[in-house]
């Protein structure tokens, strides 16, 4: 299975260790180049169009889409990606509380509370 991860741009070291520790032991495949990231400093136009260019990308990749809801993106990111995955028809989890109306409606295949909830629904599916 491949998922892409989203959520807030500062959480990039967690989705790494969640990646690296959590859903590759489980056979998970992370399609998210975003959580690699470095050069963050790096905020030309280019450098902007080049990163949300690949986030599409790496959505259209992945088999899942996984929305991570706390901490909150305040930049408003993760909820574009989140649209993309449903204009594409991906299956799209949260996990998390859910933080607005569209993650109650039914296109939602889930809302799971935490991390161990998601790893249970992966490995049901795996």
């Amino acid at each position: 299975m491949k998922l892409f991860l989203a959520a807030a741009f500062t959480e990039r070291a967690r989705m790494r260790a969640i990646r690296d520790k959590v859903l590759r032991p489980l056979g998970v495949e992370v399609t998210s180049r975003w959580i690699d990231l470095i050069d963050v400093d790096d905020t030309s136009p280019s450098r902007l169009v080049a990163s949300g260019t690949d986030n599409l990308y790496d959505i259209r990749r992945a088999d899942t889409f996984v929305l991570f809801t706390t901490p909150a993106s305040t930049a408003g990111g993760a909820h574009l990606e989140t649209g993309y995955a449903w204009l594409l028809g991906i299956p799209i989890l949260v996990v998390g509380p859910p933080v607005n109306l569209y993650h109650h409606h039914p296109r939602i295949h889930a809302v799971l509370p935490s991390l161990g909830e998601l790893c249970r629904w992966l490995r049901e599916r795996t």
